[in-house]
């Protein structure tokens, strides 16, 4: 199946002139990570959709899965930078987060520097600890939410 991607791509309305205009908005870099990066960053990390909800997710899980060098990482895969994109979504699969873990570990990605299952996890929730202590809520199941 092609992997599909756009801004509001599966709900059509009168809105459609509002995501023409966001996405008319972005600049040449942010056009090429939205058409280069961004549905493979989604496919990656196996969520569907770009939201606030789903943003700390998709950083967190980017950490285990990286696919850009760590320089370009620094500087697009982040919180900020991914808000600029927010209703962009695919047909990307979306897992819960257990399900994810489990594929880590089941497929060994990068076997030299693969981490433990409660490594992971504990990662993770701290991850989230420190999003929620910093007044962002954010929860493992929000990437399940829209």
């Amino acid at each position: 199946m092609a992997l599909k991607y756009g801004f509001n791509l599966w709900k059509y309305s009168e809105n459609d002139e509002f995501w023409q205009k966001k996405y008319e908005k972005l600049n040449e870099r942010e056009k090429d990570f939205y058409h280069r990066i961004l549905p493979l960053l989604m496919y990656v990390v196996e969520i569907n959709h770009l939201s606030k909800a789903t943003i700390p997710v998709i950083v967190m899980r980017y950490k285990l899965v990286p696919i850009l060098s760590e320089k370009d990482s620094k500087r697009v895969i982040t919180e900020e930078y991914l808000e600029r994109f927010i209703g962009f979504e695919t047909n990307v699969k979306t897992v819960t987060d257990k399900e994810f873990f489990q594929k880590i570990e089941r497929t060994n990605l990068q076997k030299s520097t693969i981490k433990s299952r409660s490594q992971i996890e504990q990662e993770f929730f701290n991850y989230l600890k420190e999003v929620h202590d910093k007044g962002k809520i954010a929860t493992a199941s929000a990437c399940k939410e829209k």
